[in-house]
Protein backbone atom coordinates (compact mmCIF):
# COMPACT_ATOMS: atom_id res chain seq x y z
CA UNK A 1 0.00 0.00 0.00
CA UNK A 2 1.32 3.07 -0.46
CA UNK A 3 2.36 6.34 1.68
CA UNK A 4 2.62 9.74 1.61
CA UNK A 5 6.28 9.85 2.27
CA UNK A 6 9.21 12.34 1.87
CA UNK A 7 12.90 11.96 0.62
CA UNK A 8 15.47 14.01 1.38
CA UNK A 9 18.78 14.08 -0.73
CA UNK A 10 21.73 15.28 -0.67
CA UNK A 11 23.62 15.35 -4.04
CA UNK A 12 26.93 16.45 -5.52
CA UNK A 13 26.55 17.86 -8.94
CA UNK A 14 29.35 18.29 -11.28
CA UNK A 15 30.41 20.27 -14.49
CA UNK A 16 32.37 17.40 -16.07
CA UNK A 17 33.22 20.19 -19.45
CA UNK A 18 34.29 23.24 -17.74
CA UNK A 19 37.07 23.02 -15.45
CA UNK A 20 36.72 26.36 -13.76
CA UNK A 21 33.31 25.51 -12.72
CA UNK A 22 33.23 24.07 -9.17
CA UNK A 23 30.74 21.76 -7.87
CA UNK A 24 27.88 22.52 -6.27
CA UNK A 25 25.83 20.63 -3.66
CA UNK A 26 22.11 20.45 -3.63
CA UNK A 27 20.17 19.67 -0.73
CA UNK A 28 16.32 19.08 -1.28
CA UNK A 29 12.83 17.58 0.08
CA UNK A 30 10.31 16.01 -2.05
CA UNK A 31 7.17 14.46 -1.09
CA UNK A 32 5.33 11.80 -2.42
CA UNK A 33 4.31 8.13 -2.13
CA UNK A 34 6.11 5.03 -1.96
CA UNK A 35 5.39 1.23 -0.59
CA UNK A 36 7.50 -0.12 2.45
CA UNK A 37 9.07 -3.73 1.69
CA UNK A 38 8.85 -5.44 5.27
CA UNK A 39 11.33 -8.16 4.12
CA UNK A 40 13.95 -5.72 3.39
CA UNK A 41 12.73 -2.69 5.73
CA UNK A 42 13.01 0.02 2.92
CA UNK A 43 11.09 1.94 1.00
CA UNK A 44 10.26 1.59 -2.90
CA UNK A 45 8.84 2.54 -5.50
CA UNK A 46 9.22 6.27 -4.82
CA UNK A 47 6.80 8.51 -6.68
CA UNK A 48 7.79 12.15 -6.34
CA UNK A 49 4.12 14.54 -6.37
CA UNK A 50 6.86 17.65 -5.74
CA UNK A 51 9.94 19.54 -4.25
CA UNK A 52 9.29 21.15 -1.36
CA UNK A 53 12.47 23.05 -1.40
CA UNK A 54 15.92 22.79 -3.34
CA UNK A 55 18.81 24.38 -1.79
CA UNK A 56 22.33 25.19 -3.66
CA UNK A 57 25.70 25.25 -2.19
CA UNK A 58 29.07 25.95 -3.68
CA UNK A 59 31.74 23.42 -2.91
CA UNK A 60 34.65 25.86 -3.48
CA UNK A 61 35.51 29.64 -4.65
CA UNK A 62 34.39 30.43 -8.01
CA UNK A 63 34.55 34.38 -8.88
CA UNK A 64 31.62 36.08 -6.65
CA UNK A 65 30.49 32.61 -4.99
CA UNK A 66 32.50 31.50 -2.08
CA UNK A 67 33.14 27.77 -0.45
CA UNK A 68 29.70 26.89 1.40
CA UNK A 69 28.05 29.95 0.22
CA UNK A 70 24.47 29.16 -0.49
CA UNK A 71 23.22 30.33 -3.95
CA UNK A 72 19.59 30.50 -5.19
CA UNK A 73 18.23 29.11 -7.88
CA UNK A 74 18.64 32.03 -10.38
CA UNK A 75 22.34 31.81 -9.44
CA UNK A 76 22.62 28.36 -10.26
CA UNK A 77 21.00 28.69 -13.26
CA UNK A 78 23.87 31.50 -14.02
CA UNK A 79 26.06 29.09 -13.59
CA UNK A 80 24.77 26.67 -16.17
CA UNK A 81 22.08 24.82 -14.33
CA UNK A 82 21.71 21.40 -14.89
CA UNK A 83 22.86 21.53 -18.37
CA UNK A 84 26.25 22.18 -17.31
CA UNK A 85 26.32 20.16 -14.32
CA UNK A 86 24.90 17.11 -15.78
CA UNK A 87 26.66 14.33 -13.44
CA UNK A 88 25.33 13.65 -10.02
CA UNK A 89 26.49 11.56 -7.41
CA UNK A 90 23.72 10.79 -4.87
CA UNK A 91 25.15 11.10 -0.93
CA UNK A 92 22.51 10.90 0.91
CA UNK A 93 18.57 9.21 -0.26
CA UNK A 94 16.36 9.27 2.92
CA UNK A 95 13.00 9.06 3.01
CA UNK A 96 11.54 10.19 6.20
CA UNK A 97 7.50 9.97 7.11
CA UNK A 98 7.37 13.10 8.55
CA UNK A 99 7.38 16.55 7.07
CA UNK A 100 8.84 18.61 10.11
CA UNK A 101 11.33 14.98 10.44
CA UNK A 102 12.32 15.54 6.90
CA UNK A 103 12.97 19.56 7.22
CA UNK A 104 15.09 19.42 10.28
CA UNK A 105 17.06 16.49 8.84
CA UNK A 106 17.78 18.21 5.42
CA UNK A 107 19.08 21.58 8.05
CA UNK A 108 21.55 18.96 9.34
CA UNK A 109 22.95 18.33 6.27
CA UNK A 110 22.88 21.50 5.36
CA UNK A 111 25.11 21.83 8.37
CA UNK A 112 27.00 18.80 8.02
CA UNK A 113 28.60 20.39 4.43
CA UNK A 114 28.88 23.90 5.63
CA UNK A 115 31.06 22.35 8.38
CA UNK A 116 33.61 20.52 5.76
CA UNK A 117 32.00 17.25 6.05
CA UNK A 118 31.30 15.95 2.43
CA UNK A 119 34.28 17.81 0.96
Amino acid sequence: MDKKIYLVELINRCAPYVDELKDIYEVSVSDGFAVYDKENESWEDFERNDYISERFFLSSSKDKFVFGKEITEDEFWELGGFDEYEFADWHIEEYIEGEDEANKYAEELINDLKNGKYN
